[in-house]
């Protein structure tokens, strides 16, 4: 299973906007959502909210709806949507199922890791999933078998 190829085509741009490799968030990707563009998962113990109030009354819905979308992954990078609100995202936060909206949330989160770990693109992997660096996480690992997986890509 892989990506569409006007969704791979996609992939590759942004990733070349946020001078990240292809083939590791293909493997992120393939780890977050088996591809799957409509992947949800509700987390509802997920504490990082961002700024609920001000988004239910933009968005006109309630708080607590504003919440639970928050505290859910959304799409191929299963980009949660607190984490999106707070790096940008202030449109309806479904459109996180378009891949366009979807991999430049991801990919905008994963370049920020990378910054924050000065270029260590692994340590991002496991902060990505974790939110902070945790050496040899079971995320990471699936990741790199994944990787290694996709090295004709």
């Amino acid at each position: 299973m892989s990506l569409p190829k006007d969704e791979a085509k996609m992939l590759a741009e942004v990733c070349e906007t946020y001078k990240l490799e292809y083939r590791l968030m293909l493997s992120i990707i393939q780890v977050e959502s088996s591809y799957n563009r409509y992947a949800l998962r509700y987390e509802p113990d997920y504490k990082w909210l961002y700024k609920t109030a001000k988004f239910a009354k933009s968005m006109g819905c309630t708080e607590a709806t504003e919440t639970v979308m928050q505290k859910t992954s959304w799409g191929f990078f299963q980009i949660m949507a607190a984490v999106a609100r707070e790096g940008g995202h202030i449109l309806p936060i479904p459109l996180l199922l378009n891949p366009l909206y979807n991999f430049n949330a991801g990919c905008a989160h994963f370049a920020k890791g990378v910054a924050r770990y000065d270029g260590d693109q692994w340590k991002a992997v496991s902060a990505y999933n974790a939110g902070s660096y945790v050496a040899d996480s079971p995320y990471e690992l699936k990741v790199r078998a994944a990787y290694a997986g996709l090295s004709g890509v």
